[in-house]
């Protein structure tokens, strides 16, 4: 009779299993999908056309489609990766052991390309892997998101039940996340990958100040911020031709960008064709496909400078486009974080949409000329292998906590159902 009912018990258990990924599965943001299958199919025309003529420049790749083919297929695996991300229990996203776990792999990761590292952009951030590169630091993006959301719940429950300042009553565990996060952030820091450095520091930062510091503290940070901020662009704009000239990659960026002009032939040279690219674009664009600069040699037109050939090919529509729909997702995120009853999830809701609105507010600036660009790739947009899969893994754990969110909301009305039902 036991051997009977086995069978059954694991029969049973799989038709759970495949109901509850069925209900994760129905109840994802549809919105959120349109907006990034659009980007992403954007991005595919703008890889295919911005790589064409790399082959007569003298780039080494065995086909005109080679960029298009790793696109399609960082855009395929990121997809994988969200469908396998949603269909994880949620404790893995909110205990703290996981998610120490995690960051702590991530940390070693990290670590190694210190001494097996590859060097690309001026930084030596990446891991080679049978043939593949990997960036351990945009792993990294997601696992402090999480790790931020723990710091954010316990600085919540200590403030409820101590009625006293969070940090001057922390647990173990937000020592931890707090250590693993410094910890990431120095390992990046000294790559030096400073495009990686700013876009987590003041992604955390952001989530820190809407989240756990009080209205004092903020006032506080923030005029802290101004005055580092007035301080850094006097001494960039006071030391522009030293910076310009200097040996270090990411110091000739900086330096550059005050005038590009003066160094059109070295430092500033993707600046300057960027905006003759965009200059030539007008209103509608020269159509896709017909950019005279990427034939010319625009520098990185594929990856960091993808807005320049978007411009040149689509106009100034092609650009307001882009721009909108990243602008739509990001108001996605926060909106979802102001309706969340849940203090974790709305900070990892807080934390993707400040994600992304700081690195497409790093790249958009750049490419323009109002901020040093320092490697950062256009969020769905840029090639890329390791970003475009990771940032499609953040879609999935967005979507996860939509999930979740809705799973709540559905609860209570049950509830209230039962409760009105019983009465």
């Amino acid at each position: 009779m036991q051997k009977a009912k086995q069978p059954n018990h694991a029969k049973q258990s799989g038709q759970h299993f495949l109901a509850q990924i069925r209900y994760n599965f129905s109840r994802m943001d549809w919105w959120i999908l349109l907006i990034v299958g659009l980007l992403s199919v954007y991005s595919l025309i703008m890889v295919y056309s911005s790589t064409q003529y790399l082959l007569e420049n003298g780039a080494t790749v065995p086909t005109p489609l080679h960029y298009l083919s790793r696109q399609m297929f960082g855009i395929g695996l990121g997809l994988a990766v969200s469908a396998v991300a949603i269909c994880l229990p949620y404790r893995l996203y909110i205990e703290p052991f996981w998610l120490f776990v995690a960051n702590g792999l991530i940390a070693f990761l990290i670590l190694l390309t210190r001494f097996i590292g590859v060097s690309g952009g001026g930084a030596k951030s990446w891991l080679s892997f049978m043939g593949l590169n990997f960036q351990p630091g945009e792993l990294a993006k997601i696992g402090l998101i999480l790790l931020m959301g723990v710091l954010c719940v316990k600085s919540r429950r200590e403030v409820l039940l101590t009625k006293e300042r969070w940090f001057a009553n922390m647990d173990y565990e937000s020592v931890i996340s707090i250590g693993l996060v410094l910890l990431d952030l120095v390992l990046i820091f000294f790559q030096p990958d400073m495009g990686m450095f700013m876009i987590i520091s003041a992604t955390l930062l952001l989530v820190a100040l809407a989240l756990i510091m009080n209205s004092k503290t903020q006032k506080g940070v923030l005029l802290a911020l101004a005055l580092v901020g007035v301080g850094l662009v006097t001494w960039i704009y006071t030391n522009a031709d030293k910076l310009a000239t200097s040996d270090q990659y990411q110091l000739r960026r900086f330096g550059s960008f005050v005038n590009p002009f003066k160094y059109a032939k070295a430092a500033g040279y993707q600046l300057v064709n960027a905006y003759i690219a965009i200059s030539r674009g007008g209103l509608f664009g020269r159509g896709i496909g017909h950019s005279l600069t990427k034939q010319e040699g625009l520098p990185a037109g594929h990856t960091d400078y993808i807005l320049a050939v978007i411009g040149e090919e689509s106009g100034l529509v092609g650009l307001v486009l882009v721009v909108l729909l990243l602008s739509a997702l990001i108001f996605l995120c926060f909106r979802w974080a102001a309706k969340s009853q849940d203090t974790f999830r709305r900070a990892v809701f807080t934390g993707i949409g400040c994600l992304l609105l700081v690195q497409s507010s790093l790249n958009i600036g750049g490419v323009s000329g109002l901020v040093p660009l320092t490697g950062v790739t256009l969020p769905f947009v840029s090639y890329g292998g390791t970003s475009m899969v990771l940032t499609m893994m953040l879609v999935g754990v967005l979507q996860v906590m939509i999930i979740e969110e809705k799973r709540g909301l559905e609860a209570q009305v049950s509830q209230v159902k039962e409760d009105y039902h019983g009465i």
